[in-house]
């Protein structure tokens, strides 16, 4: 598919940002389904639209996570086939929209998401580097294998205590069960999605 392409061809990175996506939303719908987050998340309490919310919250999570992954794609492929990862960065949001779409959403509301996306992806990015400069000055943190491998736990860290936050409005509190649940989810999906960018 990717060698194939031709120039100004961005279906292949369309076709792959859609492969991303079929990865990324079935797990965020796993962890959802997932009883010790629903008790963390306080489920039982909340009403239909919080719940929905939180989904909305997780796919997110998982849609920011594969766009840090794409960005930092040099520390897995180096600069090899940059236009095409560039595209496929871009086409995650886009891609999103479309099938939201073909599940019955308006165009407004699917649309919406992009501005969602990018606004969380800006705040966590933020949270990423404050997270990653003190693991670079902090003596135990410089134990945690190569620098690459630190700024992948300040990606993962950030967009756990961020969609933690958003969950629990703004009322998260250090150490809250939550933050361990999320970061068991997105650890493995780093993984997958890097053996994805790597094999493709």
């Amino acid at each position: 598919m990717k060698k194939m392409r031709q120039p100004d061809d961005d279906r292949p990175a369309m076709a792959a940002a859609d492969q991303l996506l079929d990865k990324l939303l079935p797990s965020a719908f796993n962890v959802f389904q997932d009883s010790k987050f629903r008790e963390a998340a306080g489920f039982d309490k909340l009403d239909q639209a919080e719940h929905d919310r939180i989904f909305n919250e997780l796919e997110v999570a998982g849609m920011c996570l594969a766009i840090f992954c794409l960005e930092k794609r040099e520390m897995i492929i180096g600069q090899k086939d940059f236009h095409f990862w560039r595209v496929v960065t871009e086409q995650i949001p886009v891609q999103f929209e479309k099938k939201l779409i073909e599940l019955g959403a308006d165009k407004e509301n699917a649309r919406l998401f992009s501005g969602l996306i990018k606004m969380r992806h800006d705040e966590y990015e933020k949270i990423s580097d404050e997270n990653f400069e003190y693991f670079e000055k902090h003596k135990d943190f410089k134990k945690v294998g190569t620098s690459e491998a630190r700024v992948v736990l300040a990606q993962i860290h950030s967009i756990s205590v961020g969609t933690a936050n958003h969950i629990l409005r703004g009322k998260l509190k250090q150490g809250h069960s939550l933050l361990r649940i999320l970061r068991s989810w997105l650890f493995p999906l780093s993984m997958e999605i890097t053996k994805f960018i790597r094999k493709l």
